[in-house]
């Protein structure tokens, strides 16, 4: 039976056989990891490529048992949070390790999983606060890159050890943010925030507005159905800081006595400050 470090280096090799596949045509996210993914995960049509590319590595190296089959980041991160097949999620990149798989938010919105837009797996950890990872879909290739924690929101690190027999390592999972401080108003509408939220509405604390469906948000929207109102659809559909329209951030705003637009800016919103100083109050 293959050793924990053998299966990894077999997802690893399955990427380095792929080093500079591009798309054909050029720009159109069509190419063979695409391909792939729509014939036997998914038929979704081309579409952005990083997280199919981690998907095919993973199912075709024989690791499809410790990996759902994602093209979209944020659930993928989700799965790990959920403990899906035993793997873990860890914040930041302290203890990270080759085999794990490394997302990052190009915008660095506080290190929330609701906004990342990029995945690889690591390749080698590098001693000195960088590491090397191979991506998919990273100037339209799959390539091998030089990182650092710049953009970096966490990792995912599968269950390898389910796949050799050995042992479970130590178990060392992220903890949630924690909710106990005062949070800083800066707008931002991040993980410490959204677990503060989480703790006085009375929901799962895990510093993240989950989708397609989160329970914060159907608290907060119960809530607001009852208070502000009556009309506001209790679907559970994610609030997010994105410069985009959501009929349940215009019920916040009018609970919240300040002005209504329906919309929290990036990188910093008045609203979010308003949600802040309300939460430091120890109530919604």
């Amino acid at each position: 039976m293959a050793t924990t470090t053998q299966h990894i280096e077999a997802v690893l090799n399955k990427l380095r056989s792929e080093l500079g596949l591009g798309e054909s045509p050029a720009g159109s996210n069509k190419n063979k990891i695409v391909t792939w993914y729509n014939k036997n995960v998914d038929p979704i049509g081309p579409g952005a490529w990083c997280e199919m590319t981690v998907t095919w590595a993973m199912w075709t190296a024989g690791a499809k048992s410790l990996k759902k089959g994602r093209a979209y980041t944020v659930w993928a991160c989700q799965d790990a949070q959920k403990g899906y097949a035993g793997s873990t999620w860890h914040y930041g990149t302290k203890g990270m390790k080759a085999g794990d798989a490394v997302y990052y938010d190009w915008d660095r919105r506080k290190g929330n999983v609701a906004y990342v837009d990029h995945v690889g797996i690591v390749e080698k950890i590098n001693g000195d606060g960088t590491f090397y990872v191979l991506e998919g879909n990273t100037s339209d290739k799959l390539l091998r890159k030089k990182r650092d924690s710049t953009y970096v929101v966490g990792y995912a690190r599968p269950a390898w050890h389910k796949l050799s027999g050995e042992a479970a390592p130590p178990s060392s999972p992220s903890t949630p943010p924690s909710t106990s401080a005062l949070l800083k108003v800066d707008g931002q509408l991040g993980p410490k925030t959204i677990a503060k939220w989480q703790k006085i509405m009375g929901t799962p604390v895990d510093g993240v507005i989950s989708t397609p469906k989160s329970d914060l948000v159907l608290a907060v929207q119960r809530k607001l159905k009852a208070t502000v109102d009556h009309r506001l659809v209790v679907d559970g559909i994610g609030i997010f800081q994105n410069g985009k329209r959501y009929e349940t951030i215009g019920a916040i705003q009018r609970y919240l006595k300040s002005p209504v637009d329906k919309i929290w800016d990036v990188p910093v919103s008045e609203g979010v400050k308003a949600l802040q100083r309300r939460l430091n109050t120890g109530r919604f």
